[in-house]
């Protein structure tokens, strides 16, 4: 075999014994059991939740309505570097 592969199964080994002693030192949090109560309170708001009709045409955004917001830009003036930076967000 050569070395490189007993390097890479030796580090693969050690990485599942690493991963497998974490979680039985630190084992996840148990969920903790929903009541029976609440199961039912949420069955009835699905239950009263209204439902979308055949009838209702579905909403398009046609574009026409784009808001047009003016970021302000901070100017840079120094011996190195000359420039302007936006205040908006990227896209």
């Amino acid at each position: 075999m050569d070395d490189q592969n007993k390097n890479l199964i030796l580090a693969s080994v050690l990485s599942f014994i690493v991963i497998i002693t974490w979680f039985i030192l630190f084992p996840p949090p148990e969920p903790v059991p929903r009541d029976a109560d609440t199961t039912q309170q949420q069955s009835e708001e699905t239950e009263l939740a209204p439902t979308a009709d055949s009838n209702q045409t579905p909403l398009v955004n046609t574009g026409e309505t784009e808001i047009a917001v003016e970021a302000e830009r901070i100017q840079i003036e120094t011996e190195l570097l000359s420039g302007a930076i936006s205040t908006q967000g990227g896209r």
